[in-house]
């Protein structure tokens, strides 16, 4: 009841208000308040003992933001002694606007010195820590990139290991192909290949065959020459040519259903209004074209569609 006193004393017609999260001490107050208030006019406040509330998990933070009163307006404070639950608010007091004076006794003001600077120490350590926990819930990723796929499991527990997203490289991409393996004697690393991407075709070639063999399947790799095309997209499916081997100067023809079998075959060139069967030597042949050897001269012009009808004929006439 000692500082009461001298409060009371300091100044007549000042109104004392005692906050602490010790319930004896709040009830102290309280009382004291009464008593002041019954017996004087109220023209200022006092605080004694401004409390820092600490241990109540996620309201702490919240009751020792806010006040509930504004600090300007208080006129004087006293310490009772150094307890950090009841030093511990001085600084946010001041900065929160309180310009008066903190009466307390010298040993209770070196002691609280000591106490705050220590409090605000292991705050800042707590900050950090903090910190460092937000900065781990970050992810950041490591190269430029689209995101194609993300973890969208709000709530759910993820394990190490475990993906939460996935991040394409749009200006590398590269291709993964599958090939019978009655094949495999033909595949080897460096092979040519073209790939077909609706109208484009892109150059690259083999750069890894995986040497196991699953449900009669072989895998490989295809690294493009140009790895960064627009037509390039995740998961994008494309047709994919091994080129086995490469004739120059040869005549071509478009490839069509009349060319089946083995060389040497039996086509059907236009003449004027009709057209002469004619035998020739095929070579190589994909998708696009059929290599002529013999039988044939550059501009002439051949009927690639299905003539299996007129195996017999040896020549056929051509209406409108």
């Amino acid at each position: 009841m000692i500082g009461f006193t001298i409060l009371a004393q300091w100044k007549p017609g000042l109104l004392l208000a005692g906050f602490s999260n010790d319930q004896a001490t709040m009830a102290v107050a309280v009382q004291f308040l009464h008593f002041v208030s019954l017996n004087l006019v109220a023209q200022g406040m006092i605080f004694t003992c401004h409390s820092m509330f600490q241990g109540l998990g996620k309201e702490t933070d919240a009751m020792n933001r806010d006040f509930g009163f504004d600090a300007s307006e208080v006129d004087a404070m006293v310490l009772s002694h150094a307890h950090i639950d009841h030093c511990g608010l001085i600084p946010k007091l001041i900065k929160d606007g309180y310009n008066g004076k903190v009466f307390a006794t010298p040993a209770t003001k070196d002691l609280a010195a000591i106490l705050m600077a220590d409090s605000a120490g292991i705050q800042e350590s707590d900050l950090k820590q903090l910190e460092h926990k937000l900065n781990l819930a970050n992810v950041s990723a490591t190269r430029n990139g689209v995101i194609t796929y993300v973890n969208k499991n709000i709530g759910a527990n993820v394990k190490e290991g475990e993906t939460l997203l996935r991040i394409a490289d749009l200006s590398s991409f590269k291709i993964s192909g599958s090939l019978s393996d009655n094949y495999i004697d033909q595949l080897h690393n460096g092979m040519p290949v073209i790939v077909k991407v609706n109208d484009t075709q892109l150059q690259g070639h083999v750069s890894n065959v995986y040497p196991s063999v699953q449900n009669n399947l072989v895998t490989f790799d295809i690294q493009l020459n140009d790895r960064a095309n627009k037509q390039l997209r995740p998961n994008l499916k494309v047709d994919v040519y091994l080129v086995t081997a490469v004739h120059n100067k040869v005549m071509r023809v478009a490839n069509g259903a009349a060319f089946k079998g083995a060389s040497p075959q039996d086509i059907f060139v236009v003449d004027g209004d009709g057209a002469q069967r004619r035998s020739v030597h095929t070579g190589l042949s994909n998708f696009d074209y059929i290599e002529l050897q013999d039988g044939v001269k550059p501009g002439d012009v051949l009927i690639t569609s299905d003539v299996s009808n007129f195996k017999n004929a040896r020549q056929l006439k051509i209406t409108n």
